[in-house]
């Protein structure tokens, strides 16, 4: 696992960047502590930060072929290069190393664009063409790595980290409203916009081409929801599930540094626990956070699954004192990120990185086996379609409308006089509208009627049953800019590599072959992985209640927190902005507060924009 980086100048000297190239590797040094690498042929510049994982003597990068034709850098591992080796020794190819960056090159040159089809990883790579003055780059499938870029006439930057384009001056800060009233949709942005006009984020499952100062994008993978030709029963299912999640676990145990897994007590953890204490010579180390709130805490279940499988267990409590690090996440994530789960996990990652380098988890379980109670949206919401829509909109719709904008049920009216257009996108806002109503008139006229909707929609093999269409979505957009997005940043700040198994390209291919009835049975999602998981986890695990990784923020920011989170966002720093009504905001700060209504969803949102604000806007690069 690594961090990278590069500088295009069109038709000059790419050295003549030198400078402002090592800045932006020593912006991700926590991406890769043990070495740093430069490499400049023309109008390119690579730099590569590194964390060894694999090959640790031989691997460094930037890595070129023997005749300097072909150089890459590398952010990832390649869980299938040794077979793509033994393929390409067959061609005729020389290997120097042992390290999987090698595949990247040789595979290119005999496959050309067509490697990625080949590829079983997680992984983002730039390789330089230098007899074509090509840059290729590209993504993994499900994008468990990030790369960020930045393109005009004079020049093409590209890194791990969004940060690392910022120490180029010529890189406007000027903030993409559109970007930003997506982030108060979602709590995130969705690729390929970023908070920066100037800067892009590559969409998973895509590569980017640079050559002679143009940019061509195409997609080369993309998951389809169809029936599984082999499999006739649920039995069948299971079976099969078994045997491609063993072979994805036993990939991710390739390493010449200790691992270990994180252990939250949920079913996806615990599967992939489980399977590696089958496949372990000794025995497992697990990691576990966990909340004094019992509400919030799932360590004593983890701790049944570790005591199950003889795991070495490790567990990590979390207290509210835990946020004197929040400015510290904020410049991790580049821009502002909503996602209060990122604090255990960097917590969690912190304790990991004690004792391990590599790290496996369950990500991936709830999209591709139907886990979320977001899911059951339709059924929950059905018996409202008894009214009919124009009463609905007329009636509900303009009651939401002429309610207060902090009024109870005000929300809920608005959602259902307009279920039509949730079933037709198949998404919900996970901030509810009153956004809308904290906006300044300013702010407002600058989004230009924007519908965050349209960000995250991916039609391109959207299946036409409507579990299917949900589960689609989220794998494309949710997983990637929400949850891989956190896992990433909060270990790699820790310098730790994370692996998800669940997210093996075929796994999550045969997922989607699994028909929408067995994906969720009895209004319980993950019938099928659950099946798979009785087979060895304990009875108390199977029938434990479903519990999200969350922070207990309703009581932190009625307590210890509150005079915190009121400094900041009373401060006259925020007022003067301009994006938010500064009277709504005490308000609603005031609601929270006595308890009249539970605003911590906010509270944490705007939290982190004006930390963002004061770090990558007002600040520049400055780390706090």
């Amino acid at each position: 696992m690594c961090g990278i980086a590069g500088y295009i100048v069109p038709g000059g000297d790419a050295e003549a960047k030198r400078e402002v190239l090592k800045a932006m590797c020593d912006r991700i040094v926590h991406r890769g502590p043990d070495g740093e690498g430069m490499l400049f042929r023309g109008q390119a510049g690579l730099g590569h930060r590194r964390l060894s994982i694999i090959d640790l003597g031989g691997g460094a990068q930037p890595m070129s072929t023997p005749d300097g034709k072909l150089s890459v850098v590398f952010n990832g591992e390649i869980y299938n290069f040794p077979e793509l080796r033994r393929e390409l020794e067959g061609k005729g190819y020389a290997f120097q190393t042992n390290s999987d960056t090698e595949i990247l090159l040789h595979g290119y040159h005999a496959w050309g664009p067509l490697l990625l089809q080949r590829l079983n990883g997680m992984f983002v790579f730039a390789l330089w063409d230098a007899p074509n003055q090509r840059l290729f780059a590209a993504r993994d499938r499900l994008g468990k790595k990030p790369l960020y870029y930045h393109h005009d006439a004079h020049r093409f930057l590209f890194a791990s980290e969004m940060k690392s384009l910022l120490v180029e001056s010529a890189v406007s800060r000027e903030i993409d409203p559109v970007a930003m009233d997506d982030y108060f949709s979602y709590g995130y942005i969705p690729a390929p916009r970023t908070a920066f006009k100037a800067v892009q984020k590559l969409r998973p499952g895509y590569s980017l081409t640079w050559e002679g100062g143009k940019l061509q994008l195409a997609q080369y993978w993309d998951v389809q929801y169809k029936p599984n030709a082999e499999c006739k029963t649920e039995d069948d299912y299971v079976d099969k599930l078994q045997d491609l999640l063993g072979a994805a676990v036993k990939r991710r145990l390739l390493s010449d540094v200790p691992l270990g897994a994180f252990l939250s007590g949920g079913i996806d953890s615990s599967t992939i626990v489980g399977l590696m204490a089958k496949v372990s010579n000794g025995p497992v180390r697990t990691f576990t956070a966990g909340f004094q709130d019992k509400a919030f805490d799932e360590t004593e279940a983890a701790r049944t699954v570790a005591n199950a499988f003889g795991t070495l267990h490790r567990e990590q409590v979390i207290k509210p004192d835990a946020l004197a690090i929040l400015p510290q996440l904020v410049w991790h994530f580049d821009e502002p990120f909503a996602d209060s789960s990122a604090v255990p996990t960097y917590y969690v990652s912190q304790a990991a990185r004690k004792e391990v380098t590599v790290i496996l988890s369950g990500d991936g379980g709830d999209e591709l086996f139907a886990g979320y109670n977001l899911y059951q949206w339709k059924d929950r919401y059905a018996r409202y379609k008894l009214i009919p829509q124009g009463l609905r909109k007329t009636l509900l719709g303009t009651a939401g409308r002429i309610l207060p904008w902090n009024a109870p049920g005000r929300n809920m009216l608005l959602r259902v006089a307009n279920l039509e257009a949730y079933d037709a996108g198949e998404v919900v806002e996970l901030y509810p509208p009153i956004k809308s109503a904290l906006y300044t008139a300013d702010w407002t006229r600058k989004i230009h009627g924007h519908d965050p909707v349209m960000a995250i929609k991916h039609w391109a093999h959207a299946p036409e049953n409507h579990l299917s269409r949900m589960q689609y979505q989220d794998t494309k957009v949710y997983l990637p800019e929400d949850i891989l997005m956190k896992v990433d940043k909060m270990s790699m700040a820790n310098s730790l590599e994370t692996r998800a198994p669940l997210l093996d390209y075929t796994v999550v291919e045969f997922a989607a072959s699994i028909p929408p009835e067995m994906q969720m049975k009895d209004g319980r999602g993950k019938y099928i992985l659950r099946k798979l998981a009785s087979r060895f986890l304990p009875p108390e695990i199977m029938n434990k209640k479903k519990q999200g990784f969350a922070i207990p923020r309703e009581k932190w920011f009625q307590g210890e927190l509150k005079e915190y989170a009121r400094e900041i966002l009373t401060s006259g720093e925020f007022k003067q902005r301009g994006y938010f009504r500064p009277e709504r905001v005490a308000a609603m700060l005031e609601e929270h507060n006595r308890g009249g209504r539970d605003y911590s969803m906010w509270i944490w949102s705007l939290l982190n924009f004006e930390l963002w604000h004061r770090t990558f806007v007002d600040a520049g690069t400055r780390r706090i």
